[in-house]
């Protein structure tokens, strides 16, 4: 988006339900709607880019056309008037060409065209702009702009179940597990879409797709003990990646300490890990 304003007023006329006739004029109330005008630009370039291809392949065609006056059926103007009158309708950009067939004095048939700079310029105002609207005046425009992009998200979270969740296809029989399976489905689609509005709130733009693929090379090394302890160790300790999962940790503690009461700050973690209960004998190592 290369730039977005607002758009002052969007009115509709609305019947008012009083004691007047509805049908009457003086019965009709004014509702006014904020609105927003977002100016795209990729999409500006590809209307253009279209358009300029349309208007190239009708002047081929009128080119065409011009060499092939004289020839049977072709011999007059109104003839030539005919195939030109076709060949412009049946584009969606004739009417950004002016065409003109004449005959001279010695009965030559010529046909003219070139195109109107001031219709295309009126066009080309209106290039990747579209309106949104909306009845909640506290929105800013980014904010509007904001939900308008998350309106396929419902969309987006059913097409990760069939790709990165892998719910399809299907290998069950039963209802009862069929419908169990995309119970465990669901939970884990929910964590994956908390994880991901988590980290864009913390100002981590990834999503959860691309979070899995930083964090694919590491590994974690587990060492137990003799007597149950272990240590681990997280392996290649790259500063980035371990950056990375510093945020990704704080982003899910604002997550944790918003769902669970303060009183009880552990609830989900569970226990806690503990360190060894008594030490290990002399020449011992892990």
């Amino acid at each position: 988006m290369n730039r977005s304003k607002p758009f002052p007023w969007w009115k509709v006329l609305l019947p008012s339900t009083g004691d007047a006739p509805a049908r009457s004029l003086l019965s009709i109330q004014c509702t006014t709607h904020k609105g927003l005008v977002v100016v795209a630009g990729p999409l500006r370039d590809q209307w253009r880019q279209a358009r300029e291809t349309q208007l190239q392949e009708l002047e081929s065609s009128l080119e065409q056309l011009s060499r092939e006056i004289g020839q049977p059926r072709l011999r007059s103007d109104k003839a030539v008037q005919r195939r030109v009158n076709a060949r412009v309708r049946n584009s969606s950009v004739g009417q950004f060409l002016s065409v003109t067939v004449n005959t001279t004095l010695t009965g030559e048939v010529n046909l003219f065209w070139g195109r109107i700079q001031a219709a295309l310029n009126e066009a080309e105002r209106f290039d990747g702009r579209y309106l949104l609207v909306t009845n909640d005046w506290s929105l800013s425009p980014q904010e509007m702009f904001r939900r308008y992009r998350q309106k396929d998200g419902v969309e987006k979270c059913f097409r990760l179940c069939k790709s990165d969740l892998q719910v399809s296809p299907l290998y069950l029989h039963q209802d009862k597990r069929i419908s169990t399976m995309l119970f465990l489905n669901m939970i884990a689609l929910l964590a994956y879409t908390l994880l991901q509005r988590q980290m864009q709130q913390r100002g981590i733009q990834l999503t959860t797709r691309r979070l899995i693929q930083r964090l694919e090379p590491l590994t974690i090394i587990e060492t137990t003990c003799w007597d149950g302890s272990s240590l681990r160790r997280l392996t290649p300790d790259y500063p980035d990646l371990l950056m990375l999962l510093e945020r990704v940790a704080d982003a899910l503690d604002d997550l944790v300490k918003a769902v669970i009461p303060a009183s009880q700050p552990k609830a989900l973690s569970g226990a806690t890990a503990t360190s060894p209960t008594h030490l290990l004998p002399d020449g011992m190592r892990c």
